[in-house]
């Protein structure tokens, strides 16, 4: 259901997070955990009952999205999904917390204020967000607004990191005459040229940046536990 939430958020984050998407059996070879825990680090670690907590939830979402039962693969791709997204969101948030970033509670009550999904008539409505995380979440206020919190934390990172990505004037001009053999139409394909540059070192940097922390981290992975071997 976070994920729902970030479709009305930063949505540039969907498209670097499906980079790491099927890339989880990458940290397998880092070793085994403790009979309790899918993953496991230095800093953290997902107990077997918060994964499966969150699978059967990501699960039941799934069915009534395709409103049939899944198929094998469909199910082994939600749970790499699932893992995936559980690792890489308690990496960013212990990251963040060790840069000193902060969330307050102001924060986590404006982004829900401000969710789509709990607004009638344009407007914040108590019931219907209660209602919501309760009957289609299956969570108590304190357990969402702690994901909530999680989130903020996320993006604040990621943002900084992406920040990182620059180009120049000369690297633009360069670029588009290797491609194009000439500067002709340049100014008026500049702004394209750039995005795309862009978007392409963000992807680089955040990529490298996740496989450092995560080597940094010493993370442990147990596929069996995960249901992924």
């Amino acid at each position: 259901m976070l994920d729902n939430i970030r479709k009305h958020t930063d949505k540039i984050m969907w498209f670097i997070a499906a980079i790491f998407i099927g890339g989880i059996f990458f940290w397998y070879g880092s070793g085994g955990t403790n009979t309790k825990a899918v993953v496991e680090s230095k800093d953290f670690k997902i107990e077997v009952s918060e994964y499966k907590e969150k699978l059967n939830r990501a699960l039941r979402n799934k069915r009534k999205e395709v409103e049939s039962e899944l198929s094998e693969d469909q199910i082994t791709e939600v749970k790499q999904q699932v893992l995936s997204s559980m690792v890489n969101t308690e990496t960013l948030y212990y990251e963040a917390k060790k840069m000193g970033l902060t969330v307050t509670d102001q924060e986590v009550a404006a982004t829900i204020r401000n969710l789509p999904q709990f607004q009638q008539d344009e407007q914040f409505n108590n019931r219907l967000y209660k209602q919501a995380i309760r009957y289609s979440m299956n969570m108590n206020p304190a357990e969402f607004e702690k994901l909530i919190r999680k989130d903020i934390y996320t993006k604040k990172i990621e943002r900084i990191i992406l920040s990182t990505a620059e180009v120049t004037e000369p690297e633009l001009q360069l670029t588009y005459k290797r491609k194009n053999g000439s500067l002709e139409g340049y100014e008026n394909n500049k702004e394209e040229l750039k995005n795309s540059i862009i978007k392409e070192k963000r992807m680089a940097i955040y990529r490298q940046w996740m496989t450092d922390l995560r080597r940094n981290m010493k993370l442990k992975v147990n596929p069996k536990l995960a249901g992924l071997r």
